[in-house]
C-alpha cells in the first residue's frame, strides 16, 4: 500500500466519511446505505480513494458494493456483520 501523510483532514461526501492525506484518501465509516448499496468513487476532493479503514461500514444492511480499482487496503472487519452483501 502507498505510504500515507501522518498529515490528514476530514470530508464528509455523500454518505461516506473520509480521511484526506496529500497523496490519497481513506473512507472511515458510512452515515447510511440505501437499497442499491454502496458505491465508492475511485476519487474524492481531487485524491484517488484508496483505503477502508477498519469497520467502515461495520453492521450497514446493504446487499452491493462498488468498489474502485484505486482501493489498495481493507483493514479489518471493514465488511464486519454485512452479512447480505451479494457483489
Amino acid at each position: 500500500m502507498t505510504e500515507l501523510s501522518s498529515e490528514y483532514r476530514k470530508a464528509h461526501v455523500g454518505n461516506l466519511f473520509y480521511h484526506i492525506h496529500k497523496e490519497g484518501a481513506i473512507v472511515t465509516a458510512c452515515e447510511y446505505t440505501t437499497a442499491d448499496g454502496i458505491k465508492i468513487p475511485s476519487h474524492v476532493d481531487g485524491v484517488p480513494v484508496m483505503g477502508i479503514s477498519e469497520c467502515a461500514f461495520a453492521d450497514k444492511p446493504f446487499k452491493n458494493i462498488e468498489l474502485p480499482d484505486t482501493i489498495e487496503y481493507i483493514g479489518r472487519q471493514a465488511f464486519k456483520n454485512c452479512s447480505q452483501i451479494k457483489n
